[in-house]
């Protein structure tokens, strides 16, 4: 069984979308998007650009952490607590593991001044700390504003294509937005990435429950120009 996705097959709102074809299976097509079509530079010094054809293995399934991404500096679903007056995560093990989000050292505040260091932007630091404090630490009440981080920009799940042995840039995930839609039965499209693939919240458990999603698993990117079935 392996993967083929057609990334630029249509349009639908205003997106450029494929599809991920499952070959060796019962015949299951899903809709995808990868990145534009044409690149462009977005801020924090990243970039958006197509999706690069070739062939991939799926890595391991992950709560993706992003640094370069404010938001992605912590994973989806991670807990929060109070200590010492500064917020704090907890990592995957859910045997301590306790990672500092707010304060100078925090993961959050070190990705906020980065991403806008970046963007040539002045920081300053003072500034910047206190307002990511204020975020997750409501400052009249002193509580969490939240206890369960839903905003990491990966969703949920991400599995990286892998090549040559060696990990890529590029990840097959949901995003928090449609995560959130998803939750409240609400309608969505599928936006188009900075290069990774995004799915839709359902498929990807679809996908995982069919064995479709895990690692291991063949994954090819095809050309904007084609369209499948392969």
């Amino acid at each position: 069984m392996r993967l083929v996705f057609f990334p630029g097959e249509t349009t639908s709102h205003g997106q450029t979308v494929g599809t991920i074809y499952v070959i060796g299976g019962k015949g299951e097509k899903y809709e995808a998007a990868g990145g534009p079509t044409k690149g462009f530079k977005d801020r924090g010094g990243h970039t958006a650009e197509p999706t690069p054809k070739g062939h991939y293995t799926l890595g391991p399934r992950a709560h993706v952490i992003a640094p370069s991404w404010p938001k992605s500096a912590i994973p989806y679903g991670a807990t929060f607590r109070i200590h010492k007056g500064e917020v704090e995560y907890q990592d995957d093990s859910h045997t301590g593991g306790w990672h500092v989000v707010t304060g100078p050292h925090g993961v959050v505040t070190r990705a906020v001044i980065n991403f806008k260091m970046r963007d040539k932007e002045k920081v300053d630091i003072r500034k910047v700390t206190e307002g990511v404090r204020n975020s997750f630490i409501d400052p009249v009440t002193k509580t969490l504003r939240f206890t369960e981080w839903k905003f990491n920009d990966f969703g949920r799940w991400g599995w990286n294509l892998r090549t040559k042995g060696g990990g890529t840039a590029y990840y097959i995930h949901t995003t928090p937005e449609d995560e959130a839609a998803t939750d409240a039965h609400k309608a969505f499209f599928l936006m188009n990435s900075h290069g990774c693939i995004h799915l839709r919240p359902a498929d990807r458990d679809d996908m995982m429950s069919r064995g479709y999603l895990k690692q291991g698993v063949e994954f090819e990117v095809r050309s904007y120009g084609e369209k499948g079935p392969p």
